[in-house]
Parts: structure tokens; sequence; C-alpha cells
């Protein structure tokens, strides 16, 4: 039996738990074939108790914050950074030291791959890296962080990223080749099909963290351009980012009338909410691949995306929803106007969601493991025909 260890910068506590969902949803997949499965997380402050049997954790702060969170600005921040990433060293080596897995993979290149490639370095272990965003498109365009983010690259023994231009820049980093893995939450509907906090139809939605990055100001001015006697209100769903007020931002652009915020709801409402809606804006100014996408399109709803690299990839391949300027709230707008869903929207969501399941990432994932390490400590993983 393949005995796999997994250092991530984050690992949810339960399904309510938003710190990277998928995680959880790539690991059980993994877990359902065969592999022996441990995982080593930073601790949370406040959280609750651990749902995943695998899963360990060590304490790095009392700030409920996570690495990507930390201000570089901040010296402060940056005295936690420097604690944050000498115990998770110390606890990547225990842990390494106590589970002596055969394969181990980085979620993040930072600072999770940092900490394996220092373990790597001194003890013969072959390990992977899963690029996620933060990890190639900021520290990886700064001078303080591309070195590390480059050596970790460089010395993995494969490389991945959850999206196709993100694939391409870590490819450019590392001097390798990058394979795209997909991440993917299922989402689960509601028993019942009645939601209180469900607005009256029709309905434009915007669900994820609520921040400029994310555009969301991009998508309130935007309905700000909209005629009086567009039928459809804009609705955001999601917990606001620091030093942003879903409430202020709408009620100092007068869209009281035209838009609704929700605070972020469990999973099966959250699912009700997203299928009722007539498509889903994803305005980001940075991102690979986010998982609201795969969320939207699994419950039915086509896409409105910004005209970023990866997503244009993924519409190219699956046409399943339109683009805009990225950041252009007049475009956006008229986008809004003019959306219609795509032809053979059906047959192209169930595409998309056969390629991006966690289950065929997992499949992925360990086809590659076992041609590195020759077959002969994985012959006993469940395997299911891969679908690259």
């Amino acid at each position: 039996m393949l005995r796999l260890a997994i250092i991530t910068n984050r690992y949810p506590r339960d399904p309510q738990d938003l710190a990277s969902p998928f995680v959880h949803h790539f690991c059980d997949a993994l877990s359902a074939c065969g592999v022996q499965l441990a995982v080593l997380a930073p601790e949370v402050p406040g959280q609750g108790s651990e749902c995943d049997p695998w899963v360990r954790r060590f304490h790095w702060t009392r700030d409920a914050r996570v690495f990507g969170d930390l201000s570089l600005y901040n010296p402060a921040d940056w005295i936690r950074l420097g604690r944050g990433l000498l115990r998770g060293r110390e606890a990547t080596r225990r842990f390494l030291e106590e589970t002596r897995p055969d394969f181990a993979l980085a979620l993040w290149a930072l600072p999770s791959g940092h900490w394996l490639s220092q373990f790597a370095r001194a003890n013969p272990l072959p390990y992977a890296v899963w690029c996620l965003g933060s990890d190639v498109q900021v520290w990886g365009r700064r001078p303080v962080g591309k070195g590390l983010v480059t050596r970790v690259l460089s010395e993995a023994a494969c490389v991945y990223a959850d999206g196709y231009a993100l694939a391409e820049e870590a490819a450019m980093l590392s001097g390798r080749p990058c394979r795209f893995l997909p991440t993917f939450r299922p989402l689960r509907r509601a028993a019942t099909a009645f939601d209180p906090q469900e607005p009256v139809r029709p309905y434009i939605l915007y669900f994820g963290r609520m921040s400029r990055d994310k555009g969301v100001d991009t998508l309130l001015d935007a309905a700000k351009r909209l005629p009086p006697a567009f039928p459809s209100r804009i609705v955001l769903c999601g917990p606001p980012a620091p030093g942003f007020d879903p409430h202020a931002e709408i009620a100092s652009r007068s869209l009281g009338d035209r838009c609704t915020y929700l605070p972020p709801q469990p999973p099966a409402l959250l699912a009700e909410l997203v299928r009722g809606a007539a498509t889903v804006v994803i305005p980001t100014r940075r991102d690979s691949i986010p998982l609201v996408l795969g969320e939207a399109i699994q419950m039915g709803t086509p896409v409105l995306c910004s005209d970023l690299p990866d997503l244009c990839a993924v519409l190219s391949r699956y046409h399943v929803g339109g683009v805009f300027p990225t950041g252009d709230p007049a475009a956006l707008a008229r986008a809004i106007l003019e959306f219609r869903p795509p032809a053979h929207f059906t047959t192209e969501a169930a595409r998309f969601l056969s390629d991006v399941s966690p289950q065929n990432a997992a499949r992925i994932f360990l086809a590659d493991v076992e041609r590195l390490l020759g077959g002969g400590r994985t012959a006993t993983v469940r395997r299911e025909r891969v679908h690259a």
C-alpha cells in the first residue's frame, strides 16, 4: 500500500469551513483509492473538532489568519511569518520522520513546499508540488519569494498547477514541465428546495470572498449602470475580506433596491442559491481557476467571467459561459444585459465536471506517482482508468 504524506497550508475542519474545501475532497478520493494517507496542516485558532482521521495539526500562532493573509508591510506579520516558517519546518520534519511516506505532496509551493523541500534535501524522499495560485502569482513574482519558489519547484519530482496559465507560469519559473491538476468542491443540494434566504428570481449571483481582488467592486459598479427596467437583482454572498464592507459598498452606490448581500451560507443552502441564479458572475482580477466556477457549473448555472488567461482557457475548452474585459464595469454591464445561456450547456457541463472531479484528479496524481516510483510500492493502489 502506498504511504502518502501531504503537507498543506490549509485544511478545512468540517464541511462548513471555507478554508480551501477542495483539499478534503481530493484527500477523500485518494483514501478511496486505497492510499495510506497522512496530512499535516497548521492549526487555526477557534476551529472545532477535526473531521478527517488522517489530518494532524501543528500550532504556529494565535492569529486566526492563514499564511496568505499576512502583510509584507506589517512588521508584526513579518515576525509571525518567520515564526511560522520555523515551526512549520520543524513540524514537517517530525511528521515525515514518524509517517515515513513513500512519496509526499506539497499543496502550495510556499510555505508547504519550502518545508517539504528542506526535509527532502537531507532525506531520500521524492515529492511533488501542487501550485494553487498565490504561491506563483504573488510570491513567485516578488524578489523576496521568487528564489524560494523556483528552488522548491525545480527540485520536485513532479509539478502541478490548478490552472492552465498558472501551469505555464510555474513551468517558466522552474524550467520544467508543469501539469494541470484541477481543484473542485462538490456541492450537495439541500434536502428541501425551500430556502427562506433565497431571493426572488430572477437574480444574478456573486458568491465567494468579498474583496476588490475578487472584483466585487467591478460588479457593483456594473450594477449601477444597468437600466432601471432590468429585471434581475444582483445577489452577493460570502465572507467579507478585512476592510471591505458589502453593506457600505452597496449603500455608497445607492444600490439598495438592486443588490442584496447575504452572509456565508452552509454548503447545502449555498447549492440552492447557486442553482436558482440566472448566471454566476466571476469578476476576479487575479485568479487561476476559482472553485466557484466548478460549483456554479455543477448546479447547472452558466458563468460570466473576467477574461483572465485561465478562465478564457476553460471557457474555450468547455462552452459553459462567457467572458468580459477584467475590471471594466461598463463592459460587464453590457455582458449582463446581453448574456444568454450557451448552447449545449448541459453536455458541456457534464464533460467539464467529469474532467475536473476530485476522483479524476486523484487518479491522475496516483498514476504519476506509480510511474515515478516504478510501480513497486504502489501496486496495491486501487486505480481506475485515468481520463487525462
